[in-house]
């Protein structure tokens, strides 16, 4: 099932109203990487703005869901 399109994005996660600077598809490959990377170590997540606790199975499936929606979303472009 693909993610649904029109779904609000939390406001500590919107590029708009948290003022990202996404200036380097490089630097922001790189830094998606690390976090990744941390994400994989960390014995504990935290819970997520919409669905709350998720356990690493969970957490694993909406990054690659949301990853490749954004993927998706930019490849169109």
């Amino acid at each position: 099932m693909p993610w649904p399109k029109g779904v609000n994005t939390p406001t500590e996660m919107n590029s708009t109203s948290a003022n990202f600077s996404l200036t380097n598809i490089e630097i922001e490959k790189n830094e998606l990487l690390h976090y990744l990377e941390k994400a994989k170590k960390k014995e504990q997540l935290h819970p997520h703005p919409f669905f709350g606790k998720l356990n690493r199975k969970e957490w694993g499936r909406l990054i690659y869901k949301h990853l490749d929606h954004h993927l998706k979303q930019f490849s169109s472009m």
